[in-house]
């Protein structure tokens, strides 16, 4: 399809979206998934216990070697907010007590470590493996906001005040934001050690994601967003039709709805047998399942592509991927799976089909050559990162680290304030160059566009070794969806977007690998997509599009953006 013929459909699209009053925004463009933007007050999911989740920090805290105050618990969704319940940890003997605003409560005297209280202990033992006390009458925790001390011998020794208590969340004291849903136990960056890795690119090779689903003799665990390709959802029944244990969790709610063409997908994995869940709700600990990635026996499949045709099939969108022959990162990887597939916020897809209306979005059909074939590296030193938890801090420490160069590319960038972007100015300050390349989608290229004006001004200014790009795709591929950060000789992508919600509300998987080689691939990749050249028809793309729709876009887009990112 021409560009030209995709600046008429935008155009068209825009038209839409201003007729219709209340019409979805992720619906504005048929072939691409939209991200909401951080929503503080987004409900959370009642807490179970994770036996499985050994890397948790909420599991960290419970065995925290200092006295303190570990977790609050006081807004559940229960009646009464039956099952609140506090944790804190003593050391040594003493006496030991615990005050909120009215009640005194003293700890046994022959414990040591950490111990749970609550009015309504019963409850409270089915959400946490702590041993738990009664708390005497009067004993509750303010959903308003109160203070909590922990003290020895009458001096306090830990106090934490916390004003009004989101519902369905506890507050963790190691945790950054400390209020966390309940349900989620954040995870550590996982190193998983030297593994052999593929790196590739799409479009350039579609079958590079899935193959090893179509060998695969153990397990198949794919997380995701969406999923509606039918090549993928074949892969996915014949390794289920082969004994095979295959399971899919994917997003209930994405931005724009579920699209035909998915439910038909999803509806023949079911009825072939296959296990899909939903992550959707109320009670939801993320406010978007948005990972891309896959368990296949012993290898990790981890991407910054949607299982969808523009992007696993190759279709349109610039990704990268990285298949990682590790049974460590694979185990890893399953750890994160069955914990965020086994709460009270899934669905079974088969419940969730009889209860919601799906949408009408084409998918897409673009034809793109081989220009980046995949590369086999040994001895590439792999670490996962999730978010909420670990990835945004382990970004930023890996750009803070680079001695010479940094790389990105993404979809779009959430301003010049933003951490990511602030920690790529600030490596640029020190020396080190900085390219930055963003989508000239037409849902981002007004912003990216102002954002690169400025931060390149800011940077010619400063004489810094700065250059941010907005995209002009040609023929190689239809637009940037790739999400990646090369850091010297470290190479970082997955599902993270560059701006808060991924990194502090959705479920994003990403993995870091350290090796000059893989380093040196997606560079490559970088580099010949940094110096491309547009042609005619991107030229009319871009003044067709921003004369005729800026007037009336940017007041439809900056007003969305207060509450949607458009990044898928």
């Amino acid at each position: 399809m021409s560009r030209t013929w995709d600046a008429l459909r935008s155009i068209a699209i825009v038209c839409v979206l201003l007729g219709a009053a209340v019409s979805p925004i992720g619906a504005a463009s048929p072939d691409s998934d939209l991200n909401h933007d951080a929503n503080p007050a987004h409900p959370h999911n009642a807490f179970i216990h994770d036996s499985e989740h050994a890397n948790a920090t909420t599991e960290s805290n419970t065995t925290a070697a200092e006295p303190g105050i570990l977790e609050l618990y006081p807004n559940t969704y229960r009646h009464g907010n039956e099952g609140e319940f506090l944790v804190v940890s003593i050391t040594d003997e003493g006496n030991w007590t615990v005050r909120d605003n009215t009640v005194s409560l003293p700890l046994p005297k022959n414990h040591s470590g950490p111990i749970a209280i609550s009015p309504d202990p019963t409850v409270a033992r089915t959400l946490t493996d702590v041993p738990v006390i009664d708390a005497p009458d009067g004993f509750r925790l303010s959903q308003g906001g109160e203070t909590i001390r922990l003290e020895q011998n009458g001096s306090i020794i830990d106090e934490v005040t916390y004003g009004r208590a989101p519902e369905g969340s506890r507050w963790v004291k190691s945790a950054d934001p400390h209020w966390v849903p309940i349900g989620l136990n954040l995870r550590s960056a996982a190193p998983t050690g030297s593994a052999t890795i593929t790196t590739f690119v799409l479009p350039d090779s579609p079958e590079a994601a899935i193959e090893p689903i179509e060998s695969a003799t153990d397990r198949v665990y794919v997380g995701g967003y969406t999923l509606s390709s039918e090549r993928v959802a074949t892969a996915i029944i014949d390794a289920h039709e082969r004994d095979v244990d295959v399971r899919v969790v994917l997003e209930g709610e994405p931005v724009g709805g579920i699209s035909d063409r998915q439910a038909a997908v999803l509806d023949r994995l079911i009825e072939n047998g296959v296990d899909v869940q939903v992550i959707e709700g109320e009670k939801r600990r993320f406010a978007f399942h948005h990972p891309k990635y896959a368990v296949v026996d012993d290898r990790a499949i981890v991407l910054t592509e949607n299982w969808k045709p523009s992007g696993t099939g190759g279709n349109a969108s610039r990704g990268w991927g990285v298949v990682v022959d590790s049974p460590e990162t694979a185990e890893e990887l399953a750890a994160v799976f069955r914990h965020d597939g086994g709460w009270e916020d899934t669905t079974s897809w088969e419940q969730y089909r009889t209860r919601i209306e799906t949408t009408d979005q084409r998918p897409a059909v673009g034809d793109y050559p081989t220009n980046h074939r995949p590369q086999q590296t040994d001895g590439a030193n792999v670490t996962v990162l999730t978010a909420p938890g670990n990835a945004e801090n382990a970004v930023i420490d890996r750009i803070e680290a680079a001695d010479s160069r940094v790389e990105v590319i993404q979809p779009s960038i959430d301003g010049p304030d933003q951490a990511f972007t602030d920690a790529a100015l600030r490596a640029a300050e020190r020396g080190v160059s900085v390219r930055i390349l963003v989508s000239d989608a037409w849902y981002d290229i007004d912003q990216n566009r102002a954002l690169a004006e400025e931060l390149n001004g800011y940077a010619a200014d400063r004489e810094l070794s700065f250059e941010m790009r907005v995209d002009e795709s040609g023929d190689h591929y239809r637009r940037i969806h790739a999400k990646g950060v090369i850091a010297d000789d470290t190479v970082i992508l997955g599902s993270m977007n560059w701006n808060d919600n991924a990194a502090q509300n959705n479920r994003e998987v990403a993995v870091a690998i350290n090796s000059s080689d893989a380093a040196a691939y997606y560079r490559g990749v970088f580099d010949s997509d940094f110096e491309q050249q547009s042609d005619d028809s991107f030229e009319y793309q871009r003044v067709g599009l921003v004369v005729l729709v800026g007037a009336v876009a940017t007041i439809t887009l900056v007003a969305a953006r207060k509450r949607l990112t458009f990044a898928e």
